[in-house]
Parts: structure tokens; sequence; C-alpha cells
């Protein structure tokens, strides 16, 4: 599984302005629904939310990654998010969260959906990882480092 085949350019955000954790998952949410029109935005919101209500997604070491199964939602999609200044999100380690990677899976998805949250925290737990997509400024330059690091780890 390649995660250049669940995101594209319309789905990644170089800077969120986002100052809590609800404007981040409907930020979030809002990247997911691109060129998704029988899914809206806040489809994906709520089921963020519902997913964060059970525990955080925030992992530590600055990464989030919500996700949840979409009524709908035909195939695998995911969005990438960074934010400047980092955002509380009731992490494990308790720090703000920087780096967000979003999943949204078909409610038909098990393996794939487990094995793209696997790909996304192992590549999510690499420091070198992290502080390169944390450097870049522009929603290209986030894209290009996820798919060459990602393609780098195969």
């Amino acid at each position: 599984m390649r995660l250049a085949d669940l995101v594209d350019r319309r789905r990644v955000a170089a800077s969120l302005g986002a100052r809590g954790k609800l404007e981040a998952l409907n930020e979030l949410a809002a990247l997911l629904s691109a060129g998704q029109a029988q899914i809206t935005p806040q489809e994906f919101c709520q089921v963020l939310i519902d997913r964060e209500r059970l525990r955080s997604t925030g992992v530590g070491s600055g990464v989030a990654i919500p996700h949840g199964k979409v009524p709908g939602l035909r195939r695998l999609t995911m969005a990438v998010g960074l934010s400047r200044r980092g955002i509380e999100f009731e992490a494990a380690d308790g720090r703000p969260v920087q780096i967000f990677m979003a999943l949204a899976a078909p409610v038909t998805s098990a393996g794939d959906h487990l094995k793209a949250l696997a790909r996304i925290a192992r590549l999510c737990n690499d420091p070198a990882f992290r502080e390169r997509l944390l450097e870049c400024r522009t929603n290209d330059e986030v894209y290009e480092v996820l798919v060459e690091e990602d393609e780098a780890r195969r």
C-alpha cells in the first residue's frame, strides 16, 4: 500500500489555521472531502469526532492520526495538515500536535484501513521524517516529502 494512492495535493495543508482540537478536526474533514461529492465535510468531521470521543488519536511526538470509517465512502482517503504553533490534542505524551495525518475508510474496509494506519504510524515514528515535514512551507512540498519518504521505506 502506497500513501500516494490515498492522498493527493488537494488534501494537503502546509499551515492549518486551527487553534483547537475541534477546529483542527473541521479543517481535516474539509480536506478529506475534497473531490468527494457524495460525502460532506460535516459527515467526515462527525466520524472524526466520534472516534476522538473513544480516545485521542494524538499518538505523541507531535503527531495525531485522526481516523474513522465513513458510510458511503468508496475508497481509503487521507489528508495531511501541519500546525506551525501546535494544537492541544490530548496526545498520549501531553505535547501539542503539529502533524496531522487523517484517514477515512469505507465501512467495509478492515484490513486495508489497519494497514494504512500502521504505515502512517511507522512513517511518523521517524524523527527525521517529522523534522523534514515540518520544514515544508507549501502544500506541494508537504505532498512531495510524504510521497518520497513513503517510497523510500517500501
